[in-house]
């Protein structure tokens, strides 16, 4: 399974990459995606998932600022900031109720809490009603991944396969983000 896990990492990687500059670049209305913080979401999100991939971890150091940023992305535009605290506690807490859940039920941690905070600083830059449009693309795209490499390389999947979730969370962020301006 770890030639596997890296195949899946990688492409994941390398698909969120093509997709997620190919929804910026072909989107018709791509002049007005705020710039600069598109710049800063899409390199944060790059980065991040370069991390999760090599480490299996997402960092504090990157997701708790990106969490504040999203807040300041939007009072920069001048939207009401209660759609996006809202998001940032939901996209917290669907992850958070996501790892009890796989802990009670498996006994052992399924999802990391570096997941939660991904998800929250998606809510604080798209706001609540765009959250569950982050976790079907991301959950989508993990899956199709998934069953495509398994095929590919012959083998089956089992419950026990591990791989980061970070980089599909960062796809469905970009690409809602793209959408939200689109």
């Amino acid at each position: 399974y770890t030639r596997l896990r890296e195949t899946i990492a990688g492409t994941s990687v390398l698909l969120a990459i093509m997709i997620a500059s190919w929804v910026y670049v072909a989107s018709a209305r791509a002049a007005e995606l705020p710039g600069a913080g598109s710049v800063v979401l899409l390199v944060s999100l790059v980065v991040l998932s370069a991390i999760d991939l090599r480490t299996r971890l997402l960092p504090n150091w990157l997701t708790v600022p990106l969490i504040a940023l999203g807040f300041v992305q939007n009072w920069t535009l001048g939207d009401e900031l209660w759609p996006y605290m809202l998001g940032a506690l939901s996209g917290y807490l669907v992850i958070w109720l996501l790892a009890v859940y796989w802990k009670r039920s498996r006994g052992v941690q399924g999802i990391g809490m570096g997941d939660a905070k991904l998800l929250a600083a998606s809510g604080s830059w798209l706001g609540l009603e765009m959250l569950p449009g982050v976790m079907l693309i991301a959950s989508a795209v993990g899956l199709i991944t998934v069953g495509v490499h398994a095929i590919v390389l012959g083998r089956g999947v089992s419950s026990r396969l591990a791989i980061p979730f970070g980089p599909f969370l960062a796809l469905g962020t970009w690409f809602s983000w793209c959408i939200k301006f689109a």
